[in-house]
């Protein structure tokens, strides 16, 4: 009779997702503060509605949009709250991590792309370009991040 004893490795996959989940979200939520960041300096503050957009979508990351409001404006943070969308979704089980923000307030997005100047001159007339402006700030982040699994081997005996 012949026996063998083989010794093999084994991965202990659940701690390697766990610690790249751990990872995956940090990674996200930095960067969606870099993004933000960005992109709310080139917001002016008016009536508070295009920051208020950003509400939302900052939530998800406990992000602080500094809404403030110019003394002689209405307030309309309301209403840019209620055109704001987005936020972070993080599943581990099917690696997708992501950050989303959209609205739909006409100004703002005229604002984006287009010098609207009404007949009171605004402090800082469009286009803003805060995403494309937001956008290279956050791929600047990204070349600074790199992720590691570390974790232990450990072996099996299998009795042929």
């Amino acid at each position: 009779m012949f026996e063998a004893i083989l010794k093999a490795p084994t991965l202990n996959i659940r701690a390697i997702r766990d610690s790249l989940d751990r990872q995956l979200r940090r990674t996200l939520a930095e960067g969606a503060f870099v993004w933000l960041n960005a992109a709310i300096a080139e917001i002016p503050v008016w009536s508070g509605a295009a920051r208020a957009t950003f509400l939302i979508a900052a939530r998800g990351i406990d992000y602080h949009v500094d809404l403030g409001q110019a003394p002689n404006a209405p307030n309309r943070i309301p209403l840019g709250e209620s055109l704001g969308e987005g936020g972070v979704v993080c599943d581990k089980a099917s690696g997708v991590y992501t950050f989303s923000y959209s609205t739909t307030l006409r100004h703002l997005i005229t604002n984006e792309y287009e010098n609207v100047n009404p007949p009171i001159p605004l402090k800082k007339p469009g286009p803003y370009r805060f995403q494309e402006i937001a956008m290279a700030a956050y791929q600047n982040y990204l070349g600074s991040v790199s992720f590691s699994a570390s974790f232990k081997l450990s072996e099996k005996e299998y009795t042929v």
